[in-house]
């Protein structure tokens, strides 16, 4: 099976009988448990490289997964590949150093054995680096416009 083909299987099965009725938000508790239902199904972070807990999907095949997840307005964030998180995980896992990746895209606590997930994190590219989380790096030689939390 695909992850495409699995990512489908996972929000019709999972997903979609889950979602709150319209107007309503998915609450942290609910979102916690499409995760974890996520990283069973095997279709959690499919952008992430598996180094970083994720399935390390190729750029060129994004387009079928994530198309499978936005059949359910909450697809996208069961998966942890809501943008602009997406695309925030995916350049600092181009760009970080090491360190920078451990501490902006694992989480303090592992999912499933050596599995550790890609942490959700909010960046803003500024004129002098990247914000993410209230703190500014990338001004320093080496830093690569990757910032650190404060």
């Amino acid at each position: 099976m695909t992850l495409a083909e699995a990512t489908r299987r996972f929000v019709r099965d999972v997903v979609l009988p889950g979602e709150p009725p319209p107007g309503q938000h998915l609450a942290a508790d609910a979102r916690r448990r499409l995760l974890d239902a996520a990283e069973e199904y095997g279709v959690f972070a499919p952008h992430v490289g598996t180094e970083l807990g994720g399935r390390g999907l190729g750029v060129q095949d994004w387009p079928a997964v994530f198309q499978e997840a936005g059949c359910s307005a909450f697809g996208s964030a069961a998966l942890h590949c809501m943008a602009a998180d997406e695309d925030n995980m995916h350049l600092l896992e181009l760009v970080a150093t090491t360190d920078q990746q451990e501490r902006y895209l694992t989480s303090p606590r592992p999912l499933g054995p050596g599995r550790r997930s890609p942490r959700r994190r909010r960046a803003v590219v500024g004129g002098h680096g990247v914000l993410l989380g209230g703190g500014v790096r990338g001004d320093r030689p080496g830093d690569a416009a990757v910032a650190a939390m404060a």
